[in-house]
């Protein structure tokens, strides 16, 4: 989902792995607030049927599930993955190539791998991977919206008529639009005449599970409002919420009148923006597009005071560093006419686009923090990327053609912050795709076979994590606080 209002969308790209880590305080999950004094409650939690259970271990076996916990408007709900259909197995990396393990996993979130030998596995359920000694594995991860959503396609989006907008600023006029209790969102774009702001069929776009009002959905519209030079300080300006909606495939057709909305909370932010555009200087020597950029969004979202959402909340403060980076705004005031109780996390950093000429990949210094923490401190990185990445044993900051299917790619710990994890993504530029993540602990691996495909070109990208989750063997959970730092190699082709 994209929650960022139209004049920041230049920020998100198509860097977003799952990450972990470990190496800074853990507040209590009951509190955040910050200046708003307000508090973060926990959401009623259930259960739904076919869990998983208790994992037993099994001697020469991996075990394990995969429990997703899903985070609607006013629950949250546990539900299991059907892992029937696979795949699910394991690599050996033995006499200089991969012995598979074929395995087995059930409807009920279940999965074993036997007959596996002692040491480093990579192991593969639904196309995540995680290199690990663990031999009980929890690949279970957060979700946004009920587990239940239909999923909108690519066709599927609103038209029609928003009144009593405030006047845009500038061209494209876009207006939010969030679902929050099904985990969907996107804008409406259009044209402005008066107060009145029209979009017609076919423009903007939405993503995540359609809009159903006998399930508990409400369509919320955000406009919002960005303020001058040099902080470029945005805000939520006006807001509507639209009971009784029922979204089909195609294009649903809605009308809303926003009202205005007035600060109810305020915070404080150090944001020490020069510090993050500092590290991106190790992300890569490679062909640079568009940025660096800094920034710092504080968002809402239910869950968001212990569950790093990243880009996926919605934003209730938004800033660019000045020309420095940094944005020292002391006591800020702004509107949340979102629940209180789903909390509020600061995401900030710098990212900047590499190998742009190839087709772009986004890398990003960042850090998500609860209000609490965010409005105590100044913000600074918590790691900062790789060093001397290699790919089998030559600099990974040339292009390099000819590499193996399955090439070795190794790198140096960071200087700042200790990575409980690394996160390793792959852009296939040819493909124009981010493909399969693999989580370990360890500074080099070779890639599992399926990875990467001949006469394609690729970047590899190691994304370093701080955070309190073992990721051994929950890898795919998140915490925070939680920061990371991207490295993306040269153009390869295998």
């Amino acid at each position: 989902m994209n929650h960022r209002p139209a004049s920041l969308l230049v920020l998100l790209g198509g860097f977003s792995a799952a990450g972990c880590g470990h190496g800074a305080p853990v507040l209590d999950a009951a509190t955040s607030g910050g200046g708003g004094g307000t508090s973060c409650s926990s959401i009623a939690s259930s259960s739904s049927s076919g869990a998983g259970g208790s994992v037993v271990p099994i001697p020469g076996a991996v075990v394990g599930t995969i429990v997703n916990r899903y985070f609607t408007a006013t629950t949250v709900i546990d539900k299991a993955v059907d892992l029937s259909a696979g795949p699910v197995e394991a690599y050996a990396w033995q006499g200089g190539a991969w012995e598979t393990f074929p395995g087995t996993g059930k409807a009920s979130g279940s999965f074993e791998i036997p007959g596996v030998p002692d040491g480093l596995l990579m192991v593969n359920v639904l196309g995540s991977y995680v290199h690990t000694t663990a031999r009980v594995l929890d690949l279970g991860t957060e979700v946004q919206g009920r587990p239940d959503a239909v999923q909108a396609g690519p066709n599927d989006m609103f038209a029609g008529v928003v009144q009593n907008v405030a006047p845009f600023p500038q061209e494209p006029y876009q207006v939010g639009i969030a679902n929050t209790n099904a985990g969907g969102g996107g804008y409406l774009q259009g044209t402005v005449t008066g107060s009145t702001f029209t979009c017609p069929s076919g423009m903007g776009e939405y993503v995540g599970g359609l809009v159903d009002a006998s399930k508990g959905d409400l369509l919320q519209l955000i406009e919002w409002r960005q303020g001058p030079a040099p902080y470029a300080i945005t805000t939520i300006d006006r807001f509507a919420t639209l009971e009784g909606v029922e979204q089909a495939h195609g294009v649903s057709e809605i009308t809303a009148t926003l009202g205005p909305v007035q600060p109810n909370e305020s915070t404080k932010i150090d944001f020490r923006g020069s510090e993050f555009l500092a590290q991106l200087a190790l992300v890569g020597t490679q062909t640079q597009g568009s940025g660096p950029f800094s920034f710092a969004y504080l968002g809402t979202a239910p869950g968001a005071c212990d569950t790093d959402w990243f880009f996926d909340t919605w934003t209730l403060l938004g800033t660019y560093g000045e020309p420095s980076g940094d944005a020292m705004l002391g006591e800020v005031s702004y509107p949340n006419p979102f629940p209180a109780s789903w909390g509020r996390q600061l995401l900030a950093g710098a990212s900047l686009t590499v190998d742009d000429d190839a087709g772009g990949a986004v890398a990003f210094v960042a850090v998500t923090l609860p209000l609490a923490l965010a409005s105590s401190v100044p913000i600074r990185p918590l790691v900062s990327p790789v060093q001397t990445p290699l790919v089998n044993g030559h600099d990974a900051f040339v292009a390099a053609t000819g590499v193996s299917l399955t090439p070795t790619l190794s790198w140096s710990a960071p200087a700042v912050g200790v990575p409980s994890a690394y996160i390793l993504t792959t852009t296939d530029f040819t493909a124009g795709t981010i493909g399969n993540r693999i989580v370990t602990t360890t500074t080099s691996l070779p890639l599992p076979p399926g990875i990467l495909q001949t006469g394609h070109s690729y970047s590899l990208c190691v994304r370093a994590v701080v955070w309190s989750i073992d990721a051994s063997t929950t890898p795919f959970r998140t915490s925070l606080p939680r920061g990371v730092a991207d490295m993306c190699t040269a153009v390869m082709q295998p």
